[in-house]
């Protein structure tokens, strides 16, 4: 059964070892994205990966690679599938595939300031398919549990500070 073993190892040392030292599990990510006037695609780095990242052709990008929304989505929808192995994993509970789906609504009308709304996500949805032999009961037990603790969901569900800091280069001369 994969490696289930090691996903319940790696999760318990992991747990542990910030149990016994909080300070271990406290850190700062971060991702950046470049883009230049002359196109709506940008190159996405962080942690030691690069890759693309483009505005839809209705927003007057070209489209060939998918949107900072559909990565937003999408690195939510992977996070979440991802933890349900691993929760799996940890309580015993045989799975096959995981699939998640993450569904946004949005309203246009507060991007272009025409109304009074948010300008981002106004409702989401985990659509969660677990192939499993474990009773359902058992299922929803743990995902009601991972969706205290998945961490990447909790960003869209608790407000977190937001604060920005500007930095302002002068061009370079040809």
């Amino acid at each position: 059964m994969r490696d289930m073993a090691r996903y319940k190892e790696c999760f318990e040392r992991s747990k542990k070892a910030i149990e016994l030292r909080p300070a271990v599990g406290r850190e700062t990510m971060s991702t950046s994205c470049r883009v230049a006037a002359d196109t709506l695609a940008g190159e996405i780095s962080g942690d030691g990966f690069t890759f693309r990242t483009d505005a839809a052709e209705e927003e007057g990008g070209e489209g060939l690679t998918p949107s900072a929304g559909v990565l937003v989505r999408g690195g939510m929808a992977a996070c979440y599938a991802i933890d349900v192995v691993i929760y799996a994993a940890v309580r015993g509970i045989p799975i096959g595939e995981v699939e998640v789906e993450v569904q946004a609504d949005y309203d246009g009308q507060g991007m272009y300031g025409l109304a009074d709304v948010s300008p981002g996500y106004t409702a989401l949805r985990t659509i969660v398919t677990v192939e499993s032999s474990a009773p359902e009961a058992e299922i929803v037990a743990m995902l009601d549990e991972l969706d205290r603790h998945a961490h990447l969901l909790s960003v869209a569900r608790d407000a977190v500070p937001l604060t920005r800091e500007v930095r302002i280069t002068a061009p370079v001369e040809a």
